[in-house]
């Protein structure tokens, strides 16, 4: 079957040792950059550490302090709570965002998660679709005789 555009993105359908992707020259990673900045100027990796440490407990610089802490104690994530409601698994797409809508009516989960739950049922449908749709098209290829390039 033809990939997004009508293009196949690879000869067999998967990437092996032999086809893959051609290196399109892009530049080395930032931290790569970096590196070799510090090797320029005569530096090392740790001794970069070391002057950033220097700088954050010794020069009075806040910002360089702040950096320091939050690489040693980084902020933690946001995670969205658990939450646990009557939710109808064989149900139609429907009716599960009906009962999503249920839950967050009530109270049992807040509306930021259930949005995310509908957007969720949302692609599902979308992925039905979808693969309903490339199946009908096959089919019909198929009656007619058409090979798919």
């Amino acid at each position: 079957m033809a990939k997004a555009g009508g293009k196949k993105h690879c000869n067999s359908g998967t990437w092996s040792a032999t086809n893959r992707p051609k290196n399109k020259g892009h530049a080395p990673p930032s931290r790569m950059n970096i590196l070799a900045a510090l090797k320029r100027q005569g530096q090392t990796e740790d001794g970069f550490y070391d002057l950033m440490v220097k700088k954050a407990m010794h020069d009075d610089d806040q910002f360089m302090l702040k950096e320091v802490m939050l690489r040693l104690s980084p902020i933690p994530k946001a995670v969205a709570p658990l939450v646990e409601f009557e939710f109808p698994n064989d149900a139609s797409f429907s009716e599960q965002a009906g009962a999503v809508l249920d839950a967050i009516a009530r109270g049992i989960i807040p509306a930021d998660i259930g949005s995310m739950f509908v957007t969720t049922i949302k692609s599902a449908i979308d992925i039905e679709e979808f693969t309903e749709l490339k199946d009908r098209i096959e089919g019909i290829e198929a009656s007619l005789g058409v090979q798919n390039v």
